[in-house]
C-alpha cells in the first residue's frame, strides 16, 4: 500500500497557502494531520476532506436594496448622467 504524505511546505506549495495559514487550519481542527515526532504530515484523503469543507462555504452577495431600502436615490441617476455626459462642473 503506497501512500503519499505531504509536509507543511509541500501542502503550502500545493494549495498556494502560507505555512501559517496551514498552522491556523490545523489548530482550528479544520485540517487533520499525522504527528510523527516533531513533524506533521498530510495524506490525500485529509487534503480532499479539507478542500471539500472549504467549498461549502459560499459568500452571499449583500443585497443593496435591503440595506438602503429607506434611502432616496432619485437624484443619484441625474448625477451619474451628468458625469457621463461630461457636465460634472456645471
Amino acid at each position: 500500500m503506497k501512500q503519499t504524505l505531504y509536509s507543511k511546505n509541500d501542502l503550502s506549495s500545493l494549495l498556494k497557502l502560507s505555512v501559517s495559514t496551514i498552522d491556523n487550519k490545523m489548530g482550528a481542527g479544520e485540517l487533520r494531520y499525522y504527528k510523527i515526532g516533531k513533524s506533521v504530515r498530510f495524506d490525500d484523503d485529509m487534503i480532499t476532506e479539507f478542500l471539500s469543507g472549504q467549498t461549502q462555504k459560499k459568500y452571499k452577495q449583500k443585497h443593496f436594496a435591503y440595506k438602503h431600502r429607506n434611502t432616496d436615490f432619485s437624484k443619484m441617476g441625474n448625477a451619474f448622467s451628468m458625469i457621463k455626459d461630461g457636465k460634472e462642473n456645471e
